[in-house]
């Protein structure tokens, strides 16, 4: 079963992009979903329809992701209680087989790995984008919004006050 982390990583995406969103809560809640979860599915194929599009918004033509962009990525793991860990990547840049970032948050099932360290990976390996748009609120989280709904409605509250209504910006729908 894959591992959804969204919290920290979006806390930390916030407190990048606007100091008025930085005081979103801090504590981490992780939400473990079943590997074939329709919501989860329906949510990563929407995001990687419109995945062209968010990179060509949030990387710079040198390869430089802007600090407004983060990828949550599909790592494979070695462990009986998942395939793969599921989690937001920031820093991100384009590498010779794909891409390069810094773990967002702190992996359960990475051993050996905590947030800000390196990683790399392949655009098959994205799962779901944010990009942080002009007024501070985050764009795309497709995943994040079919969780909101499973969090603690405190967390839940602090979540849907930073994402953006619809996840698309006017200009790509």
């Amino acid at each position: 079963m894959p591992l959804i982390r969204p919290l920290r990583a979006l806390v930390f995406a916030l407190a990048l992009a606007a100091p008025v969103v930085a005081s979103a809560p801090a504590a981490a809640e992780t939400v473990i979903t079943e590997g074939d979860d329709p919501a989860i599915a329906a949510a990563v194929d929407e995001a990687r329809a419109h995945l062209a599009q968010a990179l060509a918004a949030g990387i710079g033509a040198d390869g430089i992701g802007h600090p407004a962009l983060t990828l949550k990525v599909g790592f494979p793991v070695e462990t009986g209680e998942a395939a793969s860990e599921v989690i937001w990547v920031s820093e991100i840049r384009r590498a010779d087989d794909g891409f390069a970032g810094k773990l967002a948050n702190d992996p359960l099932y990475m051993p050996g790995l905590k947030a800000g360290d390196p990683v790399s990976f392949a655009e098959a390996m994205i799962a779901d984008w944010g990009l942080v748009g002009a007024e501070g609120r985050i764009f795309g989280h497709f995943t994040t919004r079919v969780l909101i709904d499973r969090l603690p409605e405190a967390e839940a509250t602090a979540i849907r006050a930073v994402l953006t209504e619809a996840p698309l910006p006017a200009a790509w729908q």
